[in-house]
This record gives C-alpha cells, structure tokens and sequence, in this order.
C-alpha cells in the first residue's frame, strides 16, 4: 500500500496533523489534499506518533471514559446532529483536509453528533471513497462528537460492508435507508435491515427519506423493525401539519425509549416541540452556531423564541424549497469560503446569478455582513465573522434591556430601530453579536428623542429573536481569570490570579484526600485574537455622524453618575474638553472627531449605568451593554490610525467596562491597544508630554499615560500574565501631580491638601499608581517566570516587598491611613476613596503572602520540620494572610449596601475579585486549622458566610459573581478538616453556628448538587461544568 505523505507536520491539540488545514480553504484541489492519510483514508504513519497517549486511533468502545468519548446508544441519536457535505473532486476523491475543516468546525458546545448522510453524498461515492471520507471523519473528531454514519446501499451485501467499514474506522452509529432502484416490499425491507442490524454490534437509526428512496415505512412496518436488538432510533421527515397528532401515533407504536427525530428543516420545529428526540438537520452541517441557538430555544420548549429565531432562517428555507437542500448547501460552503468544490454530476450547482441571494441570506443570518451580501463576485472573506476571522471583539449582547422587552418603564430612549438583521443580530462560531453597516440609518440626535412608548411598540414588532451568547465561549471571568472550557481555550492565566491559587490549594486537597494529582499541561498562547476590523465597525469617514442618544434628563444622570464614582479612580480624560464636547452634542454645533466623542459619551454611559443607583441592580448590565453596544457601532476602521489622545482615552474606558463582563480578552487587547497608541503619541516619553500646551494638557497627558501603566498592571495582576509596560518606562514620566481639575489652570505644585482647604481627590490616583508599582514587583519577584515558586518561598523577597508596602502606607496622608481611624473628610467621595485604598492595600499582602500560606498547605510541608527561623516565619506569614483575607471581607461586607448593590466600596467586578481571593484563603484554613490559632477578632465561619452573602448580592447585577459562590460552595464541600473542626464563633457575634449551613451559603440551588458525582479537579477547570445550568453564568 503507498503512503502518501507530507514534508512538513504541524501539531494541533492531541496531535492531528493540521498544516494544510490551518493554512485555510484552497481555491483548488491539489493532488496532496488529504496528504496525512493512507489511500483508505486512515492516519498514514508518520500521523500516528502525534496520537493522544494511551488512546487508540479510532474513536470508539475503547477510549477513554474520564474524557467523555463513551456514549450511550440511547443519547447519540438525541440533540441537534449535524449533517456537512462531503467534499469531493469530479472523480469522487474525497477531500479529506476540507472535511476535517468542515468537521471541526461543527465541533462546538450545542451540537450533538455530526452525521454522514445524503447531504454527504454518500450515495455518489464508492465503497473506498466512503471508507476514506469514514476514517477522516472519526480522526479529526477524535471522540469529541458521536459520528453517525449512513451506510445505505442498494444490495444487501453492499451495505453489510459499508457498516463493518463504519464500526472498524471508529463511527458511534449507523444510519440505514431503503435504497432501491426496483420497488422493494416491506417483507424486503425488513429482512434487508434484519441482515445489517445482525452484522454490527453499533446502533442502528431507520432512515426514513421517501422523497429519496421512494419507499415509504408504515407504523406497522416501523415498529416491527424497531423491535430488532440493535435498532434504537428513527429518523424521518417531520410533516407538514398535525406534527404533535403524528409523533404521539409513532410513539404509541414504538419501542419505550425509542428515539423519534425529524430532519427537512424548515419544519421541524413543531415536531420537536411536540417531543421529538433528534433534529437530524441540514444547515447546521454548514452553519451550526445559529442552528445550535435555535435549538436551544427548542430544548427550553420556548415557542415564541423559536419562531422569532426562524425568522432568520426563512431566507434559507425559502432557497431550500426552490433549489433543493444539497445545492444550497454547496453554495453556502462556497459563500463562506469553507471549501471550493461543486456538487457530483448530474447534479449541477446554483447559478451564479443565484448567488446574491445565498449571500443575502447569510447575511440574514449574521454570517457575512450586509457588505459582503453585495458584492458581484462572491464573499473571499468576511471581516467580522469568527469562522474567517478569529475571535471578534465585538460586543454581542442583546441590545434591548428585558424591562423595555416587557413594556416596563426605563432610563433608555432610543430611536426606533429597524427589524434585526446582520447588522444586529451576529450568528458565528463565536456567539451573537451586532455588525453596523453604511446602509444603517439611524437619528442625529439634537436634543430630542423618540418616545420609551414608540420605541417598546418596535421592539415587539421586531420579528427578530434575541439570543443570548453560548455560555461555552466565555474562557473567563475577566477580575477572576478562571477558565472553563481548557480543551477548546487556550487563554493563558498566570499564577497571581485567583483561579491559580485555587489550583495551588487544589494539590493539597488531593493529597489529604489521597488523589494522585495529574499535572496538566498549561496551553500558553491566544485562539481569541483581536481583530481590529471586527471589533470596530466602520461607518466611515462621512460628514454626518449619525447616532441615538437617551434623554438630557437620563444622560446627565448617568454621566454624573460616571464623574462621581468612576472618574475620580480613572481619571483618564480631560473633563474640560469632554464637557464643552458633551453640550455641543445636544445643541447641535459641529466639534471635532465628533464619533470619537459620541463614542466616549456612550461609554460614559455605559460605566454609568454600572454604578448609578437608581437604576435597578438586575438591569444595571443589560442597560450598559445597550450604551456600550452604541460605541461600538461609531468606532471606524480608522481610530488605530489616528494620532489623538482622545482616543488612548477612549480605549482606556473601553478597558474600564470590559472588566466588567465575561470579555477577558477583549480586555486585555483594548488595554493593550490603548498602549501602543499612547507610546506612538510619545507620552511615554518625559520630554514629550504636550510640551507645548497648557498646564491642562500636560497634566491630562501624564494622567492617561499613567492610567496605561495602572490598568496594564491591573490586568497582569488579575490574570497573572507579565506587564506590557516595562519597570524602567513606567519610572520615565514623574507621577502626575496631585492637583485636582478645579486647580489646573493656577495650582503648580502638587499637594495632599487643595488650596481651598480640602482634601485633594488627585491623591488617590496617584497612591494608586505607587501601589501598583509595587504590586508589579510582586508580580515579577514570586508568581512570573520561575517553575519552583512551590518549592521554596523567596523570603529575602517576601521581606523587601513587605517593607515596600509598609512604606506606602507610612507615606498616606490622614485621608487615606490604612489604619481603621476614621478619614478626615468624610464626604460620600472621599469616604469611598479611602475605603477602596484600604481593600487595595490588603489585596495586595495577600498577593504578597498567599506564596507562603500555598506553600505551607502544599503536600511537602506536611512533613515533621523542626522549630526554625524560617518555619515560623511561614506560620507567620500565613496567618497574616488569613487575617488580611478576613479583613477584605469584613470592609467590603460592612460597608456595601444590599439594597442598591451600591455603598463606598469598589466597583462590583474589583469587589468580587477581592472576596472571592479572599474566600480562597478562608479555605486554607480547613488544611492547617493552626493558623488561626491567635485571630481573635475574626471568625472563619462568620467570614465565610459574608464572603458568600457579599457575593450573592453582587449575583443581582451579574451572574459570574453567582459562579463564584458555586465554585466557593463545591470547593468547601470537598475540603475536609485536617483533624476536628475548631470552634472559632465567639459568643455575641451574630451568627450563631459553624455548621454546614453556613459551608453551603445561603443559596439553595446550590443544595441541589450532588458532591458525590463531581470529580473535582481545579487544574482543569472541568469540575464547574458539574454545576447546575442556573449556577452557570454567560455574561
């Protein structure tokens, strides 16, 4: 047998051999396409080595089970099955690099088995090009997917082959249809399948299709054949009407536990919501992800939803029925750029005159943009789309709060907006997002708005759904830094962020439960690129700015909002110019870059929404998004071109909101991007920081270029990665002065204390950036770039870093003491201010200490050590963090108001990353009780319970803050005492017991876990897909 080979080998995840897949879709067959495998298809040799260890090559019976690639008879013929073309030259040589791509692409979080069948020509091809196709197919899949295989033939004999070929390449199961070309009798067609049933021990689904193969099954006939051992499932045409009456007749007559799914898309819907088990569907071979959305809806048993979802689809449908499924689905691959192939002859492709439509159609459908829709000569690529293009940047959340969904009163008065189409509803691998295209048109707003009334009565018009982002696709919390889904992201978190700790405390945890800890290998590097022309929808370099603004009444309110609670820890624009820009907006008058600041002003709006009080805590999200999607629709291609600080300035607040939501890399990027931007407008510079300006300017100028190095380190410290920004550039430019805005024009030395007596609110910032200075040294001399930290604790680090911080803290004035002596302005502002210092400072000593607590509950420490200098100074350090993780909670707890979700503290996405760092260090105590021995004034029980409470409130504004409980919860209950649980409640405190109640929190769906079944393993990240779906969190 010849091997066919290639010179050079690429290896991808377990080790399939990718170089011609990654290297994107050919314009042409060539004669290695396929090159990796054998003439049967099969891995050639030089392939196998790159195997997964101790797998076989083949999926099937024997992988396995703790990765999940063992599935039962009954559940591979249930969900949504995928059905993909097979791509083919003109002689029937299978392109086996094209299907790999096509496959892996439909191997996403919704779909639930991916199937060979009509669509996959598989009647064209012979036995060898089927068993080449077979093997491809279950190679690439790896056990990730069940692959369905049909193995329809016209003899007997024939099919028997084809289904031993199918059960030895590694299918899950077989689909069987009566293909004949003389009619065939039911006696005929029962012995037929009896024949094939007898000879694989895989299951077996009747394939139903009489538009094909001309013969129709009656219920008698079916259920007869449904009582043969290996036949499980039945796949047929869902029918046109009566669709409840006709599947409760077949399920009356078939076996209990028989499973009954549809395919012919455009109506399957009714036949599934009526309980059919299986969409087996056409479209989502080439377009899963609005496939999988639609059938979500459909799982939820959410009419309405569906047929709002299928609106989208009707374009679709509609070609369907004209030109037939196979030929649209060629087109459609073509359009999409998945492969260049035609399908077999006699049959002959869509015209190219068609081919508008096809492209308008995905463009319904969000998969192109509505540019892409008209072009002449075919999409090459579209820009914004995540098949093509990698992750997008692009928001894509719902941009219609639920209470205006609901008719409700809100702060919002948008324009009236037009039925969603791709420019607002995006379908893609990646979710559903928002595309803004020229041909938008929307209000110049000046100074007047549509009313909340007209605007809920076009929402309810609007035919199209409102889907929500697949929870698989968020990697993780951008203040937590935990991943969800390791095996399909490759999101890199360090060990400063919280989910590393975790890990840390995990090794201990394993070693007392006796768990042999399996190293898992960290995945360095980025599958979420940023992408600059999906992330910034171009309206172009028009004269008009076009643009929906809420009412003066609501925009002064939340940019308030913005100028009193955020501003004065960010302050990263020149209020000055941004208020005289602010009143020409609504008066009307022309200003420059007038996008870059209605594009700031929405997301001022946006940040203002997150914080602003009267606005409801649960519609807080929903609402920003809304104002933060409008931003997005006014940044042009062109904002990373252009020389202006206004636009560092406005990649800095972008930064600011997307910590708030589950976009760590987006976060990360913006950030970056904001960098990069400034050092080209040489603010990194001492000699070149507007030089030439005001006092105004210089200062605006230093403050933004010290707002990079801040939220740069911000973000290395929450995801444990190295700062962008260097020790020695950051130390460039002096700090900015402490002089407020009210003074810039006169004031020229810095002070503590204005001129009018008062306090400087500067102050604040500009301890913040000392303090994240030494945080970076943190970050650098214990958590980047050494493999042993485990193995011993730097303490000559430990002590210089401690001094550091205890020198700050001696360099604060009265305003801002660490010590618990009230402020000496009490103001709701400097209050605040000086409330979010102390919970700064003690995370950071946490962050300095917590190398020394995992150090003293990892396993190695659990050996007899003699009384020394140094083991008491880890007993020492570790209680120090033990008492500061219960100091965290204790301010956070006593000064946030449950009520609003508002109180002086930090902003909700910092304070959920502070509890729950903080409540991670509670649990240590469970491994080495010792180090609480001498905490008097705190209680673990009593900690642990505010920890949980503080969280659950914040879970009103956003769910990953609920995700964090769950996490807490399940880690809690894991973690066995070392030998007796100590009693630390002290009496007179409020909480009156230490038991399990408190251990579980207060959320009671939480109880609905079964401890037993989760296989805890925080390496991984696998354990959290073990929660319940309401715990989940996608936001």
């Amino acid at each position: 047998m010849k091997i066919l080979t290639v010179p050079f080998l690429v290896e991808m995840e377990w080790g399939i051999a990718v170089n011609e897949l990654m290297a994107g879709p050919s314009s042409e067959f060539s004669e290695t396409a396929g090159a990796e495998y054998d003439q049967d298809g099969a891995l050639s040799a030089p392939f196998r080595q790159f195997r997964p260890p101790n797998l076989p090559l083949c999926r099937g019976s024997s992988f396995d089970t703790s990765l999940n690639n063992m599935r039962s008879t009954q559940n591979i013929f249930e969900g949504l099955s995928a059905f993909p073309i097979i791509p083919a030259d003109s002689d029937g040589t299978v392109d086996t690099v094209a299907l790999s791509r096509i496959i892996e692409r439909l191997a996403i979080p919704g779909v639930d088995s991916i199937g060979l069948g009509s669509t996959g020509i598989y009647m064209y091809l012979t036995r060898e090009q089927r068993k080449r196709a077979f093997n491809a197919a279950a190679q690439t899949l790896r056990g990730r997917k069940p692959l369905i295989v049909s193995v329809g033939a016209l003899r007997t004999d024939d099919a028997q082959h084809l289904a031993k070929d199918a059960e030895e390449a590694g299918a899950d199961g077989l689909l069987l249809a009566p293909v004949c070309y003389n009619p065939l009798s039911e006696e005929e067609v029962y012995q037929h399948y009896e024949s094939i049933a007898g000879s694989t021990t895989l299951p077996l689904c009747i394939y139903n299709t009489p538009s094909t193969t001309h013969f129709t099954f009656d219920d008698a006939l079916l259920a007869r054949i449904a009582s043969l051992p290996n036949v499980v499932a039945l796949k047929q045409p869902a029918p046109t009407t009566g669709a409840k009456e006709r599947h409760e007749a077949l399920r009356a007559k078939l076996p209990s536990g028989f499973s009954i799914g549809y395919s012919a898309d455009w109506l399957v819907a009714d036949s599934l919501l009526a309980g059919g088990s299986a969409w087996y569907s056409v479209i989502a071979g080439v377009l899963p992800a609005p496939s999988v959305a639609l059938m979500d809806a459909i799982r939820r048993g959410d009419a309405i939803e569906v047929r709002r979802i299928s609106a989208f689809f009707q374009p679709i449908w509609d070609l369907f029925k004209e030109f037939g499924d196979l030929r649209v689905v060629y087109a459609l691959a073509n359009e999409l750029n998945l492969c260049k192939v035609a399908p077999p002859r006699p049959i002959l492709p869509i015209a190219a005159s068609h081919h508008s439509r096809i492209r308008s159609a995905l463009a319904t459908l969000g998969e192109v943009c509505a540019t892409c829709a008209r072009q002449e000569d075919g999409v090459k690529i579209c820009s914004y789309t995540r098949s093509h293009a990698g992750d997008s940047v692009q928001d894509i959340t719902d941009p219609t709060p639920s209470a205006l969904k609901s008719g409700s009163k809100s702060l919002l008065t948008p324009d009236t907006q037009e039925p969603a189409t791709a420019a607002s509803e995006l379908f893609s691998h990646g979710g559903i997002g928002t595309h803004n295209d020229n041909s938008r048109h929307s209000m110049k707003a000046t100074g007047s708005t549509v009313s909340e009334q007209h605007f809920d009565q076009a929402i309810r018009k609007s035919p199209g759904p409102v889907l929500q982002r697949p929870r698989c696709l968020d990697i993780g919390d951008s203040m937590i830094g935990l991943v969800d889904e390791p095996l399909e992201s490759y999101a890199f978190f360090g060990s400063s962020s919280a989910g590393s700790f975790m890990r840390q405390m995990q090794q201990a945890i394993d070693y007392r439960l006796g768990v042999q800890h399996q190293p898992t290998k960290i995945l360095v590097g980025e599958t979420n690129k940023y992408d600059h022309k999906s992330a910034q929808r171009a309206v172009g370099h028009r004269s008009t700015i076009e643009y929906v603004l809420p009412s003066r009444k609501t925009a002064d309110s939340l940019a308030n909002a913005y100028w009193e609670l955020v501003y004065p820890l960010y302050p990263f624009l020149n209020r000055a110019a941004f208020n005289k820009g602010y009143e020409a907006i609504w008066t009307g008058l022309d200003t420059d870059n007038e996008n870059v600041l209605v594009c700031t002003t929405n997301v001022i709006f946006a940040l203002g929404s997150q914080v602003s009080s009267i606005i409801e805590p649960e519609q807080r999200q929903e609402t920003a998004q809304l104002y933060y999607n409008r931003s997005q629709s006014l940044v042009d291609s062109h904002f990373h071109d252009r020389q202006s600080i206004d636009v560092v300035s406005l990649y800095l607040l972008m930064g600011i909101y997307l910590q708030s939501v589950g976009s760590p890399q987006r976060c990360w990027m913006v950030v970056g991007h904001a960098i990069r931007l400034a050092q080209s407008l040489g603010l990194h510079r001492p000699d070149c920081n507007f030089a030439g300006g005001s006092s105004r300017e210089r200062e605006t100028a230093c403050r933004i270029w010290h707002g990079c190095i801040l939220m740069d380190r911000v973000l290395a410290m929450t995801f444990g990665r190295p700062a962008m920004i260097p020790k020695w550039l950051s130390a460039a430019v002096p700090l900015p002065k402490m002089i407020d805005d009210e003074f810039l024009d006169t004031q020229v030395e810095g002070s503590p204390v204005r001129p009018d007596g008062r306090p400087c609110i500067m102050e604040f910032f500009v301890c913040q950036l000392e303090l994240y200075d030494i945080m970076d040294d943190i970050l650098l001399e214990l958590y980047m770039g050494k493999e042993d930290r485990q193995k011993a604790v730097d303490a000559i680090s430990i002590f210089k870093l401690d001094n550091s911080l205890a020198n700050w803290t001696r360099g604060l004035s009265p305003q801002l003491h660490i010590d618990d002596t009230p402020p000496s302005d009490t103001t709701p502002l400097l209050r605040r201010l000086d409330i979010v210092n102390k919970v700064r400072f003690l995370h950071a000593r946490m962050l300095l200490l917590r190398p020394i607590l995992a150090q003293y509950c990892l396993p190695q420490s659990t050996e007899k050590q003699v009384d020394s200098l140094c083991s008491r100074m880890v007993m020492q350090g570790s209680k120090m963090c033990l008492e500061t993780a219960h100091r965290t909670i204790e301010l956070i707890y006593s000064h946030l108001d449950s009520s609003t979700v508002t109180g002086p503290v930090p902003a909700w996405w910092y304070s959920v990353l502070y509890i729950y760092t903080a409540a991670t260090v509670l649990l240590s105590e469970r491994l080495r009780p010792e180090i609480a021995i001498g905490i008097e004034n705190f209680s673990n029980a009593v900690s642990w319970q505010r920890a949980i409470l503080v969280l659950n409130t914040y879970a009103r504004v956003a769910n990953s803050a609920k995700r964090c409980v769950a996490a807490l919860e399940i880690l809690s209950a894991k973690i066995p005492w070392a030998e007796h649980q100590p009693e630390y409640v002290h009496p007179g405190q409020h909480i009156a017991s230490a038991g399990s109640d408190f251990l579980f929190g207060s959320d009671p769906n939480v109880g609905e876990i079964n401890l037993n079944d989760i296989h805890l393993n925080l390496n991984d990240g696998f354990w959290l897909n073990s929660i319940p779906e309401n715990l989940q969190f996608g936001i």
